[in-house]
């Protein structure tokens, strides 16, 4: 039978429609409220599962007492008859067992004019429903009000001085039926729904009995008589009364068939209390959603087990009397909530490892790849620090001969300064500049013309001045055996920035010496470049790039401080003339660590290079990543490096067009999108028969 509702809102069939509705009848003719015995009705105070509760005026005792009679009166039918008189048997068979001050007493039963009714004791404070706004803003106060009507409900699931007395589950607990006496302590009232545990003789066989609003999912949907009720449903009215004190909202919202709708989904859990009131202690929220658990297994099974976790949180305290769930119903409960994520998340797994087993093979020959390049890197950074090597040894040994020659030494006995000097100029082939200082580090002759005030700087403080004049201590001393003085060498100083242009430079310098001893210092000066004399920068073939880094030398800002740290580029393939880029990547530290730098060893000597797997070229700028190696040349403390761009790696994704993993992943997904169809048509069928019997079977 379909039902409809009529324009007053109650509910009656198609059939009845055209007529009047039953209730509107009995609410016209009761407008004037008349007596029930001896009981003066006075006004309606609302209604429950089968009957209509009054305050009315007891005319022998004159006292005002909560009258409840059948809500339709004569036109109830013989069903709802049934109902409201299994509910007073219930309260006299049961309740007046319970000698709690927290449950409304039965005071008289009775009938009157053929109609059963009873009579309770009257509540002048009201219901909860009319004081939850008082508790909104109050969570606190929330909380202590609920463990009241939990101990109150903890005492119809078990009575410690009656322990043989069967549970009695209240199943219609909601705002309305918690009642306040004049002093405002509670009482619970309206047992026209409770019944025993293990009674199938209970007040209600409907499928969903009580308010769809606050009673729990297997409330709502008996789908398995086997499975009785538990005092967890009760419990899940206490949460979401509770619920609704901190957030002024119900768990579930909407019309009677939008919420048994939603509790019918198995999906759809209640919004966190707070997002809705962000205020609310975490403790707090949690024990709520704990006593909304959607599964009963997962719900606190007692009152006092909500109770004592609302204790616990009010003192700050995490909760912890969660019963344990078995594993397996974990898994099911998980599997059945979340079908759609959990499939995507297998297809995405598949899809990863396929990739990822496929790609195992073009990874082992990447890394392969890029061992074998490091091997070459380091072998070439070898053999190019040798070329090195022999390169500046030339040019130390030219500059040591230079500052032998009479014409040099000439300058230095001249007492004119000579910017340009011809006689350094004649010299200068191989060197960007020649220079000569007196032994106070000042200028006497340089191939360029300079201003007088650059003319009568001191230099003294420079890399390559303090090393010639260290080599004069050996090579001009007069205390020397007679005859002619084997050829010396020059000394490699630290890069630098020239003062008078402003260039990235090296100086390789040597002591200029007479008959007297050291009278100055013979400089050259070679610019940071793209080329160093004969040594060959790039492979073409194998793409392999070379350059050379020195240590970095004072500048005149630097006297009195220690000398700078960090690497300068001085040769490279992509280096402008006079261009000065540090090294950025390994530390400084570390490479002198790894190639024994500084050292005194002389000659050539082998150092195991530094190899770089993921090196980033400053010079070359963002043009990906090079495999590096570095080796140090001689005892100089320059290094130099050899790179090679490394191949691009492939995506682990870019494979998985290939053929070979093309068709089985296909297949995969073809048969878990059926299955997954298959299953999602399974629970809107099973869900559309739940709603469906909800509406047929409801009294």
């Amino acid at each position: 039978m379909t039902m409809r509702l009529c324009p007053f809102g109650h509910l009656m069939s198609e059939a009845e429609l055209e007529a009047l509705c039953p209730e509107c009848l009995i609410e016209l003719a009761q407008a004037r409220l008349s007596p029930i015995g001896r009981f003066e009705r006075v006004r309606k105070l609302g209604e429950g599962g089968f009957g209509s509760v009054y305050l009315a005026r007891d005319g022998k005792s004159e006292t005002f007492v909560a009258l409840k009679i059948i809500r339709n009166g004569h036109f109830a039918s013989e069903p709802e008859l049934d109902g409201f008189r299994r509910e007073i048997r219930f309260n006299l068979a049961a309740l007046s067992q319970l000698r709690d001050d927290r449950i409304v007493r039965i005071l008289e039963v009775g009938e009157h004019d053929g109609l059963p009714f009873f009579t309770m004791e009257y509540m002048s404070g009201g219901t909860l429903r009319e004081r939850m706004a008082d508790f909104h803003d109050r969570p606190r106060r929330a909380a202590e009000l609920m463990l009241e009507i939990a101990d109150a409900v903890e005492f119809l699931h078990h009575d410690p001085e009656n322990p043989g007395r069967p549970a009695i589950l209240h199943r219609d607990l909601k705002p309305g039926n918690i009642l306040f006496d004049g002093a405002g302590r509670l009482k619970i009232s309206d047992f026209g729904l409770a019944k025993r545990i293990g009674d199938r003789a209970g007040a209600s066989t409907t499928l969903h009995a009580g308010c769809p609003w606050y009673i729990a999912p297997e409330q709502a949907f008996r789908t398995n008589r086997s499975r009785p009720l538990t005092p967890a449903a009760d419990v899940y009215s206490l949460g979401a009364i509770l619920y609704e004190l901190f957030t002024g909202r119900v768990p579930f919202d909407g019309t009677e068939p939008e919420v048994l709708q939603q509790l019918g989904d198995e999906r759809r859990v209640p919004r966190a209390p707070r997002e809705l009131v962000p205020t609310l202690d975490r403790y707090l929220e949690t024990v709520v959603l704990n006593a909304l658990e959607r599964n009963p297994a997962r719900r606190y099974q007692s009152a006092r087990a909500f109770a004592a976790d609302l204790r616990r949180a009010l003192s700050e305290r995490a909760p912890e009397e969660l019963p344990a769930v078995p594993l397996r119903e974990r898994v099911r409960s998980v599997l059945h909530r979340h079908t759609l994520p959990l499939a995507a998340l297998l297809w995405t797994a598949v899809f990863s490892l396929s990739g990822l087993v496929h790609e195992s093979r073009t990874r082992a020959r990447e890394r392969e790849t890029i061992t074998r390049r490091l091997r070459d890197d380091a072998s070439m950074a070898s053999v190019q620090a040798v070329a090195f090597q022999f390169q500046l040894r030339e040019y130390r040994h030219r500059i040591a001969r230079l500052a032998r020659q009479p014409e040099v030494v000439a300058l230095l006995h001249s007492a004119t300064i000579q910017h340009p000097s011809r006689v350094l100029i004649e010299r200068a082939s191989g060197f960007d500049s020649l220079f000569v200082l007196a032994p106070d580090g000042r200028m006497r002759a340089r191939t360029t013309r300079r201003s007088e005030e650059y003319a009568n700087r001191s230099f003294e403080f420079r890399d390559y001045f303090r090393g010639a004049r260290a080599l004069a201590l050996a090579e001009c001393s007069n205390e020397a055996s007679p005859g002619p003085r084997e050829l010396g060498t020059g000394y490699l100083g630290r890069a630098h920035a020239s003062e008078s242009d402003g260039e990235f430079e090296i100086a390789i310098s040597a002591p200029v010496c007479d008959e007297r001893g050291w009278i100055g210092v013979l400089g050259a000066t070679i610019s940071s470049n793209k080329s160093f004399g004969s040594v060959r920068l790039e492979d073409g073939p194998s793409g392999h790039v070379t350059a050379l880094l020195g240590p970095r030398g004072a500048d005149r800002k630097d006297i009195g401080r220690l000398a700078p740290d960090g690497y300068t580029f001085v040769v490279h393939p992509g280096l402008a003339q006079g261009q000065e880029y540090q090294l950025k990547y390994p530390d400084p530290q570390l490479i002198r660590s790894a190639l024994g730098i500084p050292t005194s060893a002389r000659g050539v000597r082998y150092v195991q290079p530094l190899t770089l797997r993921d090196y980033r070229d400053p010079v070359a700028g963002n043009h990906g990543l090079w495999t590096a190696a570095l080796a140090p040349v001689d005892e100089s403390g320059f290094v130099v490096l050899v790179q090679s761009p490394r191949e691009p790696e492939r995506s682990r994704w870019a494979s998985l067009g290939d053929q070979e993993l093309s068709i089985p992943l296909t297949l995969f997904s073809i048969g878990l999108a059926a299955l997954l169809a298959a299953h999602l048509r399974a629970r809107r069928s099973a869900h559309g028969g739940r709603l469906q019997n909800a509406w047929a079977e409801r009294p």
